[in-house]
């Protein structure tokens, strides 16, 4: 009969045998430090962090001696071997995107039973555009639910050494630390609005307030994926990316994305100091433009495309992308905009669409822009609109 049980004893083992290996990788390939914090034994936490960078769990780990569980998106839960693998070894907690998941609730309520500590990226995304910084409400009842001391952490230069929209790294400050503790009895003196606000001024951190550089000679490199508004002259999907600047096809802007993370362009009119400034700008453009019935908002060739049920994954070939105002199509599939209950992106070119049966992950050419997607459905008749970190009301 299989144990209901969460924690075995291998995962801390298998933790660390690989615990030097992953920090030599880190501060060789990263220039990552990350400061020691000890977990005394018998003793559990919930640790919360900001989320800047793909490897951001492995990160976050090595600052403590022993391995806490991570709470995962599900979409990394798949029956292929490396998955099997990550799930003997260290046993992630798989959530759903989509909804409160009792699932997820009930297994974290189980680890900190049994002795483990957990870890949890309450914005459940990662930084897009240098302060896109929305961290869920539901986090105060959770901590509030496990009774264990909340550890928050701060990650310090992951997003100018490893920008979600980027394809590669550059080289400049990063590292990782605690940043305060609540006890058990902090917490409880606290109410929710005080609980809520501590946990996001605890892990709020902006790359750029900090006066590092990150260099890189690329370092503009992909920002189509996230930027496809020309701020000049208004035209959509002509911006290209080339070195360290972003140019537009259209009307000849040229943009410096420079060391110190900001904007630098000739154009005294260019209206855009910071990303997120620029980002914000593409928000408002989305909410403002008029919705034509049954007209196309967006089409995307070559894109490739996997339904995920449960574990199970299926290849579905090469198709078009097309979004109107009431049709997801993706190739011979039609998807009603309105059964569409969750979005997001993957590894910054990877849309994931999921409705209460299914998820659908979307993968284009490397510069894909998949975010103007997500922001539309939000702008459309979709439940994401629930989803506050691509809302169009609330400018982070």
């Amino acid at each position: 009969m299989a144990s209901n049980q969460h924690i075995y004893p291998r995962h801390q083992r298998c933790y660390r045998f690989l615990y030097p290996i992953i920090w030599a990788a880190m501060k060789v390939y990263y220039g990552y430090r990350a400061e020691k914090f000890h977990i005394d034994e018998g003793k559990q936490y919930l640790i919360l962090s900001n989320h800047q960078a793909l490897l951001d769990p492995a990160f976050v780990v090595l600052s403590f001696n022993k391995m806490p569980y991570i709470i995962a998106s599900d979409h990394l839960n798949s029956n292929g071997f490396f998955q099997r693998l990550l799930r003997w070894a260290f046993a992630p907690i798989y959530k759903h995107k989509a909804a409160a998941d009792i699932k997820c609730i009930r297994t974290c309520l189980k680890t900190v039973k049994e002795g483990g500590s957990i870890l949890l990226f309450p914005t459940g995304n990662r930084v897009w555009a240098d302060y896109s910084f929305y961290v869920d409400p539901s986090v105060v009842k959770l901590i509030r639910m496990l009774k264990v001391p909340v550890l928050l952490y701060q990650l310090q230069g992951g997003y100018g050494v490893n920008p979600r929209w980027n394809h590669g790294k550059r080289r400049g400050p990063f590292e990782g630390r605690v940043v305060r503790e609540l006890s058990v009895e902090e917490i409880a003196a606290m109410d929710d609005d005080t609980l809520y606000n501590a946990v996001v001024e605890g892990i709020r951190y902006v790359d750029w307030s900090g006066g590092g550089r990150y260099r890189s000679k690329t370092r503009a490199e992909y920002l189509e994926r996230l930027l496809f508004l020309c701020p000049r002259c208004g035209k959509v999907e002509t911006l290209r990316s080339e070195g360290a600047y972003v140019h537009c096809d259209s009307c000849g802007l040229k943009v410096e994305y420079g060391e110190d993370l900001l904007l630098h362009c000739d154009d005294e009119s260019f209206p855009y100091r910071r990303l997120v400034e620029w980002y914000n700008g593409e928000k408002h453009w989305v909410k403002e433009q008029e919705i034509r019935e049954n007209a196309v908002i967006w089409q995307d060739d070559h894109i490739s495309l996997c339904r995920y049920q449960g574990t199970e994954r299926e290849e579905m070939g090469e198709i078009t992308l097309t979004l109107t105002d009431k049709t997801l199509t993706m190739g011979d599939l039609t998807l009603p905009v309105s059964d569409i209950t969750a979005a997001t992106i993957i590894s910054g070119a990877k849309l994931v669409v999921t409705t209460e049966e299914d998820s659908y992950m979307l993968q284009g050419h490397p510069r894909f822009n998949a975010i103007k997607y997500v922001l539309m459905f939000n702008r459309l008749e979709t439940s994401i609109k629930e989803d506050k970190y691509y809302s169009l009301d609330d400018e982070v």
